[in-house]
């Protein structure tokens, strides 16, 4: 059985998409709460002029502030991964043909929600581990500034060279290995170092081709969602335009405002289609596995 094709990726994500397109949505429909919260303090937020001049906030402009900090650092991820464990569930009981219940699948997305902390900070802590390959030339340069010796100084340049190169290449490398750890947690509900280690042994041998298959159908989807975004910014900053006029607190505020609802009407629309793209090549290549 061959892996599947990147023009099947592409045409069996649309499709799949269309015709499950309103329960889809019902869970990335949970991105406009950060949206919401986002809007909230962005009307509230200190008018530009007031910034600039340096005026005194009130209570609530101050609030605003930390309102949109906490929205952006606390409540976006976490909602955000919540939709993405929500969305690779519901693929993977729809795709099996199995009864959707969306109540159970929140519920469960909550409970694999920790486990997928804990992959995420593994697979971090193996990127960050890929740069220690810097350190010897680093220390090398610095002893060779340190005591004046150009030919030292060179040459930690040189092991510091080869370190980032070697680093570069580790980490594209683990990123390729341990892409699908979380879909295997979501899906197998294997945790840990065994969810990385079944990752790793899905594109074993097949590393481009799973390269390949994840990038080329995204890159598609997102330039059709990037350009549908442009045009649609361009629309609704030349409609506030024109209806604010010289009123320069106001446009910026309502240019700000529109931006956000553009931004996350399309994360709505596209994320959903990004995670199923995956999910696909995830599939494929599970299927495909030699034994």
């Amino acid at each position: 059985m061959k892996l599947i094709s990147i023009g099947q990726i592409i045409d069996q994500t649309w499709e799949h998409y269309r015709t499950r397109f309103q329960q889809i949505t019902k869970i990335s429909g949970w991105l406009l709460l950060p949206c919401l919260i986002g809007l909230l303090a962005l009307i509230l937020y200190p008018e530009a002029s007031t910034m600039l001049a340096g005026k005194s906030q009130t209570w609530y402009e101050t609030g605003s502030i930390f309102l949109w900090m906490f929205n952006n650092s606390i409540i976006t991820p976490i909602i955000a991964l919540w939709v993405f464990i929500m969305l690779v569930i519901f693929f993977s009981i729809d795709l099996l043909g199995e009864k959707i219940d969306l109540p159970k699948i929140a519920k469960k997305a909550w409970q694999l929600f920790l486990p997928m902390i804990v992959i995420n900070i593994l697979i971090a802590l193996i990127l960050i581990s890929a740069w220690l390959l810097t350190i010897p030339g680093f220390v090398v340069n610095w002893l060779g500034v340190l005591i004046q010796n150009n030919f030292v100084a060179s040459f930690g340049s040189l092991l510091l060279m080869v370190g980032l190169l070697a680093a570069l290449f580790f980490c594209i490398r683990w990123l390729v290995d341990f892409y699908f750890a979380s879909y295997i947690l979501i899906t197998e509900e294997k945790t840990g170092r065994k969810a990385l280690s079944d990752s790793k042994k899905l594109v074993d041998n097949r590393r481009w081709a799973a390269i390949f298959r994840i990038l080329l159908p995204k890159l598609v989807f997102i330039i059709v969602l990037i350009t549908a975004q442009s045009i649609l910014s361009y629309v609704v900053v030349y409609l506030i335009a024109a209806i604010a006029g010289f009123n320069s607190d106001m446009v910026a505020k309502a240019n700000s405002v529109a931006n956000a609802l553009i931004v996350s009407f399309v994360s709505i629309l596209g994320t959903p289609i990004l995670v199923l793209a995956d999910y696909f090549v995830f599939d494929s290549l599970r299927k495909t596995i030699k034994k």
